[in-house]
């Protein structure tokens, strides 16, 4: 069985930073012991901020027959068993959640939870397959990662094709144009092989399981997806869960969730798990310091409050900051300082 870990990489905005990056302040936190579920919906019912349609007055989720879970994306809802589903693209906005979800069904498998049925899982980034997107290859080739497999054994086995983050997906994904590929062991360039595999000429029976933002999500015809999710983030219960588990202080923890009840700013925006994360990491850090402390108040304060904590754990290390890490830092300084001007943020990263 192939590992999580073996070839996906959360997006920035799902993970928060990348890798190896400066938000590491306490110590590296488990998935599944972290792990809050997310609320997902069958189609497309907008942002969740829009309160009036997907959470009502309390900012609680309005629970309906389109909700799912995460491991079921394949499974025919309620009333619809006739349904045969191949291809799922999920949807949501920066941030939402939609990479650690693919990790999380991925781990599951891998722990006999869920989805034993299938037989391979194949978790792979676009960010990754854009490096192949000039090389000519065969599907096993792009496989070889995870082991060593024939094609035979691969068009009778059931199995999941992931692909995460169509966003950042730099192939043409030309399915008007592209040659019929039909035979598995035939090399060819990427684009035909994705093409063909979302399209079922190649290994027809295998499952593809596609993540995007909602933008770049009409790459993919229409004609060729049997089910649109939704991602739609944490509901007021979800948002306290994952502070209490984020922080291990439960007396710290409730001071958390109690600030951020307090400001209906930052509570909306905490729907959205890559914003909990950066307000768990500064308010624990505030409020470990002195109960006295000025905590942030509004959205520009907290993310000030967080380039100020990733630059301080920066500097601590000595560590120079990588091309991505600058950039992340840069957005996030202009979330905090909208009047601020791109080229003075550029020079004082420089500096930094």
């Amino acid at each position: 069985m192939a590992s999580p870990g073996t070839s996906h990489h959360d997006s920035d905005e799902d993970s928060l930073v990348e890798p190896g990056s400066y938000e590491d302040l306490t110590k590296p936190l488990i998935l599944n012991e972290i792990y809050t579920e997310l609320y997902i919906t069958e189609g497309d019912l907008g942002d969740i901020h829009d309160e009036h349609e997907v959470i009502d007055s309390r900012g609680n989720f309005v629970t309906d027959d389109r909700s799912i879970k995460r491991n079921d994306i394949f499974e025919p809802l309620p009333g619809r068993r006739w349904q045969t589903i191949r291809t799922v693209l999920t949807k949501g906005i920066a941030g939402i959640g939609k990479s650690v979800c693919v990790q999380k069904f991925v781990m599951d498998w891998v722990d006999l939870i869920a989805n034993q049925d299938m037989r391979y899982v194949y978790p792979l980034s676009f960010r990754e397959l854009n490096l192949l997107k000039d090389k000519q290859l065969c599907l096993s080739e792009i496989l070889s990662p995870f082991g060593e497999f024939k094609d035979e054994d691969l068009a009778k086995s059931r199995q999941l094709f992931i692909f995460d983050g169509l966003d950042e997906c730099r192939l043409p994904l030309d399915f008007e144009n592209n040659e019929k590929l039909c035979q598995p062991g035939i090399a060819a360039s990427l684009d035909v092989l994705l093409t063909n595999l979302i399209q079922g000429n190649l290994f027809p029976s295998c499952l593809v399981w596609i993540t995007s933002r909602p933008a770049a999500a009409g790459r993919i015809p229409p004609a060729l997806v049997d089910r649109v999710t939704t991602v739609q983030g944490f509901g007021d219960p979800q948002k306290d869960e994952f502070f209490r588990k984020r922080i291990r202080n439960p007396a710290l923890a409730e001071k958390v969730i109690t600030h951020i009840r307090s400001l209906r700013s930052l509570h909306i925006m905490c729907h959205i798990p890559f914003f909990c994360r950066i307000a768990a990491t500064v308010l624990q850090r505030l409020l470990e310091e002195a109960d006295d402390c000025v905590v942030p108040k509004n959205l520009s304060q907290m993310y000030t409050r967080f380039v100020i904590i990733q630059t301080e754990v920066m500097a601590k290390k000595n560590t120079q900051a990588t091309d991505s890490s600058r950039t992340m830092i840069i957005r996030l300084r202009r979330l905090a300082l909208p009047t601020a001007g791109e080229r003075s943020e550029e020079d004082s990263m420089r500096k930094t």
